[in-house]
């Protein structure tokens, strides 16, 4: 599930990651830094 924060940041979170950086152009596609591990399962 991904959350969108209703404060101030408008934030995006994953599970207990929050998106720190969005959109980072990578030579094999693109990536989101988040703050924390997200684990499966």
């Amino acid at each position: 599930d991904v959350y969108k924060r209703q404060d101030l940041s408008d934030a995006f979170e994953v599970k207990n990651a929050t998106v720190v950086m969005a959109d980072v152009e990578a030579d094999n596609g693109i990536v989101h830094v988040i703050d924390n591990v997200i684990l499966m399962g």
